[in-house]
């Protein structure tokens, strides 16, 4: 229980700043070379806890891991590149409306049969074997990554620090600007 709090606060706030960067940065590189950033990030963790798991590290070296996973986007910066390449090539009507629930829907229940099946199979063949098949899936999904179509076509030095800042204000005039008041109480509802 108290290794599970020390890691939700290691990987909670790298995640938040990270997340909002990854996709404010998004528009400057585009998505496809950024949905590589934390996908590479989590294939290198998956290696390292394979190299702990045989060497026996104890478990807080982990924490010192997550903070610079989280730091590097997670699985949270991985879901929501989707949702931005989804809302890319989808277009403003029924498309779109169908397509962001459907991949919203699909990872709801990938997480619900990932947890359930997770300690079956962990128990049945050992954690070893899981951490070295995650390893196989994340690169199976930088493979995927590699034969994405760009959807974003970012523009010449349009990229700087004032743009990326002026990007994460946007990002958070959803929360406290008067214009998305009412888009804030619906995104919680």
């Amino acid at each position: 229980m108290e290794f599970s709090l020390h890691l939700a606060i290691c990987m909670g706030f790298p995640s938040v700043i990270s997340n909002v960067l990854i996709e404010s940065v998004s528009d400057c590189y585009g998505r496809r070379r950024l949905l590589l950033v934390p996908t590479v990030a989590l294939l290198v963790a998956e290696v390292i806890i394979v190299v702990f798991i045989h060497l026996k590290v104890s478990m807080y070296y982990f924490l010192i891991l997550s903070i610079i996973i989280a730091g590097l986007g997670n699985i949270f910066a991985v879901i929501q590149i989707s949702l931005i390449l989804v809302s890319d090539i989808t277009e403003m009507k029924k498309s779109r409306t169908m397509g962001i629930p459907l991949m919203e829907m699909a990872i709801g229940i990938g997480h619900l049969f990932g947890g359930i099946s997770a300690g079956n199979l962990i128990q049945s063949i050992g954690y070893m074997r899981i951490a070295c098949l995650a390893c196989v899936v994340k690169v199976c999904n930088i493979t995927l990554i590699f034969l994405l179509p760009e959807t974003f076509q970012p523009k010449k030095n349009a990229c700087s620090i004032s743009f990326v800042l002026q990007s994460v204000k946007k990002s958070f005039e959803f929360y406290y600007s008067k214009e998305f008041s009412w888009g804030y109480v619906e995104s919680i509802i």
